[in-house]
């Protein structure tokens, strides 16, 4: 499928539509900070809206994940996503426990161990699986007597312990998932386990750059409305040079976060994926910290919403592998 600039000013108007109404910062802050951080009640509205659709291309699905970020949805939409990237979607939300925070290339997991039978079984225990109080489902990355597997595991079955951990952003948990003699299906074996797990991670790391653009989006957009709207000795403060240097270098970087992460979307390349990262996760980051700067005192208290998208830029920051480690591949590609 290929999308028109009508068709994807369609999508995002949509989604960014449907996401103000259903989730506004008020909202969100009760949810991050209430017991229960997802919203599962609007997952069919989500459906109802094509979000899911198999025939969805990665240029959609970055639009989606830009407002994603933007409006801090609490759906586990981008776990369920990046599974997705195989193609075997199934009703439900679905997670990822393949080391995605290393940001390596496929790897086996040692600490997960398939046993042979009818199913298969899986022990160990995977960490830092994200929105795993959300998901119904995961994938899993297993040794087996003959290599590493790639399974598929209901989390309501047997044999399955989930523990929860704090996070940097609780909109976006983390923990940990035991397996003892867990039944699971098997997905791929051999070589189709490296190309799975690829083909996931890459998907995984292409919508949070997505996701990034949009948070930086947002910060941007508050820094902007406050500085048009503030005013300092009868001249609103984005008249100042101090601040409105501030908005051009926010409006830079996430500008040129925005074409990278399109581009990659519809090249597909790693080395894409790549630079995408890197530049939407420092526009994030930068956003948020120059709108903290922008707003003052008042950016600095828990009443107002930024720090929350901040969080995100962090969490992001920290999940997809370390800036050094896309440097390197960027470095390597220019260098030939």
């Amino acid at each position: 499928m290929t999308l028109t600039t009508d068709d994807s000013l369609t999508i995002q108007l949509t989604a960014r539509e449907v996401l103000a109404r259903s989730y506004p910062p008020d909202r969100v802050a009760a949810l991050a900070d209430g017991p229960r951080t997802s919203d599962p009640q609007a997952w069919s509205e989500l459906e109802a809206l094509g979000w899911f659709d198999p025939d969805l291309p990665p240029t959609a699905q970055v639009l989606l994940a830009e407002e994603c970020g933007y409006h801090l949805t609490p759906q586990p939409w981008w776990s369920t996503m990046c599974v997705a990237a195989l193609g075997r979607l199934r009703p439900g939300p679905a997670g990822v426990a393949l080391r995605l925070a290393d940001g390596l290339p496929a790897i086996a997991a040692p600490d997960v161990i398939a046993t042979p039978g009818e199913p298969w079984v899986l022990s160990g225990a995977v960490d830092r699986v994200p929105d795993v109080d959300a998901v119904a489902s995961v994938l899993v990355e297993a040794s087996s007597p003959t290599g590493p597997m790639l399974f598929c595991v209901d989390l309501s079955g047997r044999g399955v312990v989930k523990r929860s951990r704090p996070s940097l952003d609780p909109l976006r948990p983390v923990g940990e998932i035991v397996f003892t003699a867990a039944p699971a299906e098997r997905l791929y074996s051999g070589v189709g386990t490296a190309a799975a797990t690829a083909a996931v991670r890459s998907r995984g790391l292409l919508l949070l750059a997505a996701e990034a653009v949009g948070v930086a989006q947002r910060a941007y957009d508050i820094a902007r409305e406050h500085a048009c709207t503030r005013q300092q000795f009868g001249r609103p403060i984005g008249s100042y040079q101090a601040v409105a240097f501030r908005i051009a270098d926010m409006y830079v970087d996430l500008e040129l976060a925005r074409s990278l992460t399109r581009a990659a979307a519809a090249d597909g390349a790693p080395i894409g994926v790549s630079c995408a990262l890197v530049a939407a996760r420092r526009a994030a980051i930068g956003a948020c910290e120059q709108t903290i700067q922008v707003l003052g005192g008042i950016g600095m208290t828990w009443e107002h919403p930024v720090h929350r998208w901040y969080r995100r830029a962090l969490w992001i920051q920290a999940f997809g592998g370390s800036s050094d480690l896309h440097y390197e591949r960027v470095a390597q590609h220019a260098l030939g």
